[in-house]
């Protein structure tokens, strides 16, 4: 065993011959153990094709469950009152990370006006993730059609859906989801933007009541639990602030 220690070591730093004790060392150093937490996360299978495994204080819900669509068509014209707008649109996203300034009469299309604070998720091209968190400013504000202006529930923060939309997996799906025949105009339906599946971290504000704490996803995306799994894999999910610490193994 001995000398399948210090053979390690001599791989790693070539053929040095040390005291096996500074082997030892030196192995611990080259190959540090993994960290042990004190509050291991435990998995669970989701029940749905995506996510597919989530921490076990996790709840899944498609997003109209705590989105509502906010669209409030507006034509820029009869905004003539004010000298200025400011207007999300894909380009000015790209390229300033929020709206521009500009005047209503060089806007020439109908626009969808904001109030108060919304997540904009892109329609167009929703692989490249121009997801944004668009607040009311002291001028009418206005963005494009080509996203979907979601307004939160007071139960859900807006942050994490921001979060998750602008993560590679859901941009993915979505992108599955598109109706085009070329890649540079893809758009995918409002109806799919709100039944996408969001993981969340279950809280006191959100957490399902007793006689909803079923979460039942339909048939065409339920998985099959694996061996030895309940099939209601779902049901009475445990809640962060009911996790009990992992017993201590010096005992």
């Amino acid at each position: 065993m001995a000398a399948e220690q210090r053979g390690l070591v001599w791989g790693k730093l070539g053929n040095i011959r040390l005291p096996l004790q500074v082997d030892i060392g030196v192995c611990d150093v080259i190959n540090p153990p993994p960290p042990q937490s004190a509050y291991p996360i435990l998995m669970r299978d989701s029940g749905v094709e995506w996510p597919g495994e989530i921490p076990a204080h996790w709840g899944i819900r498609p997003t109209e469950s705590f989105a509502s669509y906010d669209k409030q068509a507006v034509d820029p014209a009869t905004l003539n009152t004010a000298d200025k707008v400011s207007h999300y649109s894909i380009p000015s996203i790209q390229e300033t990370g929020d709206g521009t300034v500009e005047p209503p009469s060089q806007i020439g299309s109908t626009k969808s006006l904001i109030t108060g604070s919304l997540l904009l998720v892109p329609r167009l091209n929703p692989r490249k993730g121009v997801v944004v968190l668009a607040t009311e400013k002291s001028i009418p504000t206005l963005c494009s059609t080509e996203f979907v202006p979601l307004r939160m529930n007071e139960r859900h923060d807006e942050r994490w859906a921001f979060y998750e939309f602008l993560s590679e997996p859901i941009r993915q799906r979505l992108s599955g989801m598109v109706q085009s025949a070329t890649r540079s105009h893809q758009r995918v339906d409002v109806g799919h933007i709100l039944k996408v599946i969001i993981p969340f971290p279950l809280t006191p504000s959100n957490a399902p009541s007793p006689a909803s704490s079923t979460i039942r996803p339909p048939e065409s995306t339920r998985s099959s639990p694996r061996p030895g799994q309940p099939s209601n894999v779902c049901a009475n999910i445990a809640a962060p602030w009911s996790r009990q610490r992992s017993p201590d193994r010096s005992t």
